[in-house]
């Protein structure tokens, strides 16, 4: 197993390729980078293979600056693009999502019992 954090921003999406060494991506916590008194809030998406990006989670700044996530993304989806959307506040959201990456299972000889 090995760690997968980065950091999305309105600005900079991050497109993630799929890399078949590693296993698949599970991605488990997305959080602020700074919590605010004020009531910004922003939609954490994800894109995968080009479709229409789905809301993975809704970050706010005043009472929900972190989310646990349980997400799996399989080794067939060939790019996975994360980004944000929120308001134009200043300064922009910065949201970290963190993860890992699951061993591939590799068995050798017969059937186990």
């Amino acid at each position: 197993m090995s760690f997968f954090g980065i950091e999305v921003t309105k600005s900079k999406p991050v497109t993630h390729k799929v890399d078949k060494a590693r296993g698949k991506l599970r991605l488990t916590q997305a959080s602020l980078q700074f919590v605010s008194e004020y009531h910004w809030r922003c939609a954490v998406l994800c894109s995968v293979g080009g479709k229409t990006p789905i809301t993975l989670c809704i970050l706010n700044g005043s009472s929900n600056a972190s989310c646990p996530l349980d997400i799996e993304f399989n080794e067939d989806d060939d790019e996975v693009v994360f980004s944000v959307d929120q308001q134009d506040y200043d300064p922009e959201m910065r949201v970290n999502l963190t993860g890992y990456y699951t061993e591939k299972c590799s068995y050798s000889g017969s059937d186990q019992e």
